[in-house]
């Protein structure tokens, strides 16, 4: 691994990650309802005392193949979490992370994905309803000249999702629906799947299912799988809120998708240092608007790095994209990432 990559490495989580390292295992069974990177919706399964392992494609391209569905016993994997566990299935060994009542992270072939616990009971939607920032990755993009908006095929782009308590939505990429004049990019209606999913649908067809955790305390996550060809690929929600420093203060572990080190990162004062290396990289929030943070690296092997992303204030977690960019500025690579804290 080259010197640049253990500087950048917590920058180059593909939507994929979690918790700090404790001998302490959590342990419960829970199913999560979830979304893979490439479009497509599945149910996971875990019992974290009987070490078991399953999962199965509910909707999407991966339904009916030999990727569908697998299930495997679970080897705890405490250098990296005491939620983590790697698994082998289909002959691929793969990690999968879990928390109880929270989110769950998973591999399925190359494709990852990430859930929140399923729901047997219907949505109250005046519980839900409100604005969520979001980030959006979709792994067969092109690469984009910065965080705007293409239609089809974008990496990565950002914006504001409403979901409306007449079980409408509307999206906003690039702007701020709360003080934004400007009219949705797109809108239309949702109803409830009944399993802890919202459908969402515009012209007659589907757009994508959404998955909100929610609670009391108002900090509510929603994970979207975007199944609409034009934007196939998957997304984090967090209701809009004003963040800090002070939210995302302390240590964190991430864990790469292809890689099995965990790198440790550490995030004081506004700045975040990886690895314990002497680089920092400054942190700025609540740009463009209420509940963003962006941290730049500095310029290393002649590109310069990017991540951009929300908060969640409660739990402290990070959902963005990462770029990286040529001198000139051009896009060299976009990915998406998540980073819990320890």
């Amino acid at each position: 691994m080259t010197k640049l990559v253990p500087r950048i490495i917590i920058l180059l989580l593909p939507l994929f990650v979690l918790q700090g390292c404790n001998d302490n295992r959590d342990k419960f069974t829970e199913t999560y309802i979830s979304a893979l990177s490439r479009g497509d919706l599945l149910e996971a399964t875990v019992d974290t005392d009987k070490l078991t392992y399953s999962y199965k494609v509910l909707d999407g391209d991966y339904k009916g193949t030999a990727l569908g569905e697998g299930r495997g016993t679970l080897k705890p994997y405490p250098d990296v979490s005491r939620n983590a566990y790697q698994t082998k299935i289909n002959d691929q060994v793969t990690t999968v992370v879990a928390l109880q009542g929270e989110v769950i992270i998973g591999h399925i072939g190359n494709e990852f994905y990430v859930g929140v616990p399923e729901r047997k009971q219907p949505i109250n939607v005046a519980d839900i309803a409100g604005l969520y920032n979001y980030v959006s990755y979709s792994p067969n993009g092109t690469l984009d000249e910065g965080l705007g908006f293409k239609i089809p095929w974008e990496k990565t782009s950002f914006g504001i999702l409403r979901l409306n308590d007449d079980n409408t939505w509307a999206v906003l990429h690039k702007g701020d629906l709360k003080t934004s004049s400007k009219k949705p990019t797109l809108e239309g209606s949702f109803t409830d799947m009944g399993n802890g999913a919202l459908l969402l649908e515009r012209n007659g067809g589907k757009f994508a299912h959404v998955m909100v955790r929610y609670d009391n305390s108002g900090d509510h996550f929603a994970v979207v799988d975007l199944v609409d060809p034009d934007f196939k690929g998957i997304a984090f929600a967090n209701f809009q809120s004003p963040v800090s420093s002070d939210n995302i203060q302390g240590p964190y572990t991430a864990l790469l998708t292809h890689e099995t080190k965990a790198p440790k990162c550490l995030a004081q004062d506004g700045y975040m240092s990886v690895n314990g290396d002497a680089t920092k990289y400054s942190m700025k929030f609540n740009t463009p608007w209420p509940g963003f943070v962006r941290a730049d690296a500095p310029a290393l092997g002649g590109n310069r790095y990017e991540v951009f992303g929300i908060i969640s204030r409660q739990s402290g977690s990070i959902y963005g994209i990462h770029l990286e960019r040529q001198p000139h500025g051009a896009a060299a690579n976009q990915q998406g990432f998540i980073a819990l804290k320890d």
